[in-house]
């Protein structure tokens, strides 16, 4: 399975790498100092059987217009059959990146993860290290990066424990069309205590404008652990998001 995500994130560069750039002599819009979106789905049945699916989203990034740019984004999932919970995960991410030398990027990072059905009461992983962007042009950009930090988890059957890690990220955004982005990033953690005791995140989403301000947007949530702990606990679990975004 971590070969099929990692197979499928190079595909997505790929892809955006073979992307036509903007029209040549075309200036960059300007940058705007904040940028940032809100985004909460909901989805109900009722019948035969009562189900309910809810997420709520964020994202917001600060360009300083140095060369330092700050990320922070977040995602709460909650699902319910009958009376019966069926998701409950929360993840979040703060980062900050320095550019060197045009497309080379200096990061420092914080994870935080809570995952009921993978058994994870808690992840925290702050980390820091080197990036690159293989193609940045208007409306296109990938980006890969790598660093080394540490992971303090607390497991539901294992209990605490802690170690160094190893990190690898790759994020893809494609404009396709003049109100249609494709997205898809993949992220990667390692323990270097027992390398395979790993975690893989894979994200790929479509969002198309309906306002000025407005987007509707699908995405698929991979979330891979290779050594979960419990008999019950499977290895990776999926989800379908669709959402409605507004755009700070």
């Amino acid at each position: 399975m971590p070969t099929t995500l990692y197979a499928v994130a190079l595909l997505g560069s790929l892809l955006t790498v073979q992307a036509p750039a903007g029209t040549p002599g075309t200036p960059d819009k300007p940058v705007k100092a904040w940028n940032g979106s809100l985004s909460a789905g909901l989805s109900l049945t009722v019948g035969n059987r009562d189900t309910s699916n809810f997420n709520v989203a964020f994202d917001l990034s600060h360009d300083k217009k140095r060369g330092n740019v700050f990320k922070a984004d977040g995602l709460y999932l909650r699902g319910k059959s009958e009376a019966n919970l069926t998701g409950d995960q929360l993840r979040l991410n703060l980062r900050d990146e320095i550019t060197f030398k045009g497309r080379g990027f200096l990061f420092g990072q914080a994870r935080y993860l809570r995952d009921r059905f993978k058994g994870i009461d808690y992840m925290i992983a702050p980390a820091a290290g080197i990036g690159y962007k293989l193609v940045q042009s208007n409306g296109s950009s990938v980006g890969l990066s790598g660093g080394v930090g540490g992971v303090w988890e607390r497991d539901r059957n294992a209990g605490l424990s802690n170690s160094v890690s190893v990190t690898f990220d790759q994020k893809m955004s494609l404009q396709v069309t003049s109100n249609a982005t494709v997205t898809q990033s993949f992220a990667a953690l390692w323990k270097t205590e027992d390398v395979t005791d790993a975690l893989y995140t894979l994200n790929a989403g479509l969002a198309a404008g309906i306002s000025a301000h407005a987007q509707l947007k699908v995405e698929v949530l991979s979330t891979y652990k290779n050594r979960p702990t419990g008999t019950a606990v499977r290895k990776n679990d999926a989800a379908l998001l669709m959402s409605v975004v507004y755009k700070i």
